[in-house]
């Protein structure tokens, strides 16, 4: 579902796909983020007379980007651009829940031991892990747990994304 723009014959990339990826990763990231968000604030909030008196954290919202929002490869376009939406929602959602004391982060991973990076034939794997700097491997979940805990943890982090990726950045692959 990444999809290129034209195929190598010149033809357009289906749009229905485009949709589909659209709807999974930003619109279904939306759907999930506004129903968390009411009922945190059904069962834990009352509004404040304004943001800038809450000092009471009543729970993040913490959602997941991918680096290809921020760094998109050849024939990612649906993808990229689905992932780039979900850290657009990161400021304004945290913006508008602020009233009720309840953060907004997005944590943007890059190579991470997930079931279908795994799944990749060894020779994509070791191309890929050609462009980790340190640590030069794939990030394990438990680490992503980690990042997700540190969020929980820190009240200032609110309306922005932290990257997880051991200072690499995906060039053209």
């Amino acid at each position: 579902m990444a999809g290129k723009i034209i195929s190598q014959d010149g033809s357009p990339f289906d749009l229905e796909t485009f949709r589909k990826t659209v709807e999974i990763n930003l619109i279904g990231t939306f759907n999930v983020s506004r129903l968390t968000a009411a009922r945190l604030v059904r069962d834990l909030a009352k509004p404040i007379p304004k943001p800038t008196e809450s000092t009471e954290d009543l729970g993040v919202i913490i959602n997941t980007a991918s680096a290809a929002a921020l760094e998109g490869q050849a024939g990612q376009c649906s993808y990229s651009a689905s992932k780039g939406g979900v850290l657009a929602l990161s400021l304004p959602m945290a913006r508008d829940l602020a009233w009720f004391g309840v953060r907004v982060m997005t944590l943007v991973p890059t190579l991470f031991e997930t079931p279908m990076m795994m799944g990749l034939p060894d020779r994509a794997r070791a191309k890929i892990l050609s462009q980790c700097e340190y640590p030069a491997r794939f990030g394990k979940p438990e680490e992503f747990a980690l990042s997700v805990q540190g969020v929980i943890e820190n009240p200032m982090l609110n309306g922005s994304y932290i990257r997880l990726d051991g200072a690499s950045r995906l060039g053209k692959l």
